[in-house]
């Protein structure tokens, strides 16, 4: 067995990073304990959720926040007495289902590469005690979406389609 089919054979039981080093690096203790699991006892490399069941669990958040904002918008549309406060009940709607789907594209363009590895989930991840960084961070990222170029030190592909177009400025307000 080659060590590309023993990488390939045992990738999916890789923690959060993979395990790579040369024979120049082997003596380091967290190279030995991570090549002394893969003969001894695998599953120690296994991550504690696999990406299925993390996808599950980020569906099953998206779909609390939606349908937590799917009756906090039923409300408001029930509760509209004129014709425009419909309008902005249901433009409100749209800009939120919007959002949601960029944020759901955004983990879908990290994992297969189309994102930078790991830039959208390192974002998220530090902006998420900061909802007004996270917003304006989000902005920018979206904004290089649309029209590729930088998003600070990573080079962002154009993503074609109307998803990023339009800027995430209704958010702010939607959320009023």
């Amino acid at each position: 067995m080659t060590w590309a089919e023993f990488k390939q054979k045992w990738s999916r039981y890789q923690g959060k990073e993979a395990c790579d080093f040369t024979n120049d690096h082997i003596d380091r203790p967290e190279n030995l304990r991570n090549l002394r699991a893969a003969f001894e006892n695998p599953e120690f490399l296994k991550p504690h959720r696999t990406t299925a069941e993390f996808t599950k669990k980020l569906a099953e958040k998206f779909a609390e926040v939606a349908r937590s904002l799917h009756r906090r918008e039923s409300a408001e549309l029930a509760d509209a007495l004129t014709r425009a406060e419909v309008n902005v009940a249901q433009r409100k709607s749209l800009r939120i289902a919007r959002f949601l789907n960029r944020l759901i594209f955004c983990f879908f363009a990290e994992d297969t590469a189309l994102l930078p590895r790991k830039l959208f989930s390192e974002l998220a991840r530090t902006a998420l005690d900061d909802p007004h960084h996270l917003s304006q961070a989000l902005e920018l990222l979206f904004r290089a979406m649309a029209t590729g170029g930088l998003f600070g030190a990573h080079k962002i592909c154009r993503f074609n389609g109307h998803l990023f177009r339009a800027p995430m400025a209704g958010m702010r307000r939607a959320r009023g």
